[in-house]
C-alpha cells in the first residue's frame, strides 16, 4: 500500500507529464499530433478516445470566435484553425500556445465527463497554471468560468 506522499508525488509527476503533453500538443497542432496524442495516451489513459481536430471550416452552428469546442457524445475536440489564439500560437506565441493548450484540456474534460462547464473551466484553470501562465491570461478564464456558469 502506497502512502500519501507517494501517491501525491505520483500524481504531481502525471500531472505534470499532462501539462508537458498539451504544450506540445498545443505547438505542434500542425503535423505533429499524431505523436502528440500518443504521449497523450501514454500518461492518461482515460483520453484514449479524445482526438483533436483543426477545422479550416466551422460547422453552422458554431460560432466564428470560438476558439475550441466538442459536440455531445463525440471523442473529438476540434480547434478552429482561424481564431487569433490558434493563429498567434502557429507563429510562437508563447501565452497563445499556453491557451491553446488549456482550450483542449477545457474540451477534452468535457469528452471525458459531459457538459459541465464548472468542471471544465476548473481543468483549464489548472492545465494554466501547471504551465505557469501569466496571472492575466488565468484571470481572463476565471473571469469567463463566471460569466458562463452563472457564479
Amino acid at each position: 500500500m502506497q502512502t500519501f506522499l507517494q501517491f501525491s508525488g505520483e500524481r504531481d509527476q502525471l500531472d505534470e507529464s499532462l501539462a508537458a503533453f498539451l504544450l506540445v500538443a498545443a505547438m505542434s497542432l500542425s503535423g505533429l499530433m499524431t505523436d502528440a496524442m500518443t504521449l497523450l495516451r501514454q500518461t492518461n489513459p482515460d483520453l484514449a478516445n479524445v482526438e483533436v481536430v483543426e477545422l479550416q471550416k466551422l460547422p453552422p452552428q458554431v460560432h466564428s470566435n470560438t476558439e475550441g469546442f466538442h459536440f455531445e457524445d463525440d471523442d473529438h475536440v476540434y480547434i478552429n484553425t482561424h481564431s487569433d489564439v490558434y493563429q498567434a500560437a502557429q507563429r510562437g506565441n508563447r501565452d497563445a500556445i499556453i491557451k491553446l493548450a488549456s482550450i483542449i484540456a477545457h474540451e477534452a474534460w468535457h469528452v471525458q465527463n459531459g457538459a459541465d462547464e464548472r468542471g471544465a473551466y476548473t481543468a483549464q484553470i489548472h492545465t494554466l497554471q501547471r504551465l505557469h501562465a501569466p496571472d492575466t491570461l488565468i484571470q481572463g478564464v476565471q473571469r469567463s468560468m463566471k460569466v458562463v456558469t452563472g457564479q
